[in-house]
């Protein structure tokens, strides 16, 4: 009768609790925080993470702010069948620059990675449609391109995960 009571759930929940108590007595190491090393790692990993990203939109945000790039953006568009290629090239620039100061700031961060998303996507859209290209160079690049901008989205995603 006694050995019944020993292998009761209620018995078997008690001690774990007690072992979980006692982090020295804890028979797993990765429950809790004393044992897990990456449990202290996470606050200054999301933000590199978040510095990363911000960093890859501004350097290519500030770089295609000159003349010769502004210009070869809005030919393109154009190109591409792009309805106001002007004011649409100039929303993206917004779109990057506002997402960036969002997330910077820690103010609506939230708003700040749909504003990226949103810019990826669309210029994604417009700009890497490489079925549509007849140079293999080009249409290379072009589906590589498409590709990191996909990885790019889904690290998006775990920014837009981390900062609700």
């Amino acid at each position: 009768m006694d050995r019944r009571r020993s292998f009761t759930p209620t018995n078997r929940r008690l001690k774990y609790k007690q072992s979980a108590r006692n982090p020295g007595n804890n028979s797993a190491p990765w429950k809790g925080t004393a044992g897990n090393p990456m449990q202290s790692d996470s606050a200054w990993l999301s933000v590199v993470g978040r510095l990363l990203i911000v960093a890859y939109f501004l350097v290519t945000g500030l770089s295609n702010l000159t003349r010769p790039r502004i210009r070869d953006h809005i030919e393109r568009m154009a190109a591409f069948g792009s309805p106001f290629p002007a004011l649409l090239f100039w929303i993206g620039i917004a779109l990057q620059f506002t997402g960036c100061a969002l997330l910077l700031a820690g103010w609506h961060p939230e708003a700040g990675v749909y504003c990226l998303i949103a810019f990826t996507v669309a210029a994604t859209a417009i700009f890497h449609r490489f079925w549509d290209m007849v140079d293999p160079v080009k249409r290379n690049y072009s589906r590589l391109t498409l590709l990191g901008n996909t990885a790019l989205l889904g690290g998006l995603l775990l920014l837009l995960q981390s900062v609700r």
